[in-house]
């Protein structure tokens, strides 16, 4: 009889698990494919937010010396390129401002303070870190600090103005 009570459990036990793999699969496969299709914001498991898998750095630098002093707000790209840069009257960003879209910078800005060549003033980092890139358009930007704030930019028509915008924190 015991005999019998353990390979019932056991059949139960095999049945459990063979049921439940094509779930576990079903989770995997559809994270996998939305990283994979560039799919920025997707429930993953447990209905959490999957975010890209590789974080990009950012500096914020106080530029002054300069007859208008301003933050440069500073973000890396993929593939090694150079800094989108954009100029803003004010740092932190605690409601909607204009901000000015600039030439990209050197990536060694992102680990320099000091005076700027030529006697363009001096810069001093006053925030940095790591970001997530949640949308990413020629008029449209939306990123994720690793201190969760979130910040939107948006080009105001076919100018180098933008509005900056913070989100709520995550």
């Amino acid at each position: 009889m015991l005999d019998m009570t353990f390979f019932w459990a056991a059949v139960i036990l095999i049945a459990l698990v063979l049921l439940s793999v094509p779930v576990i699969y079903y989770f995997l496969i559809s994270a996998i494919s939305d990283r994979a299709a560039g799919v920025q914001k997707s429930p993953g498991l447990g209905g959490f937010e999957v975010l890209p898998a590789a974080s990009l750095r950012f500096a914020i630098l106080h530029h002054t010396g300069v007859p208008l002093p301003h933050f440069d707000l500073m973000f890396e790209t993929p593939a090694d390129e150079a800094l989108a840069t954009w100029r803003s009257p004010i740092w932190p960003i605690v409601q909607p401002v204009e901000i000015e879209r600039l030439e990209d910078h050197r990536r060694d800005y992102l680990d320099y303070e000091g005076p700027i060549s030529n006697d363009r003033g001096e810069v001093k980092r006053v925030a940095g870190g790591a970001f997530h890139a949640l949308a990413q358009s020629a008029d449209r930007w939306e990123i994720l600090t690793d201190q969760g704030l979130r910040l939107t930019f948006t080009r105001q028509g076919d100018t180098a103005h933008w509005l900056a915008e913070v989100g709520q924190t995550a």
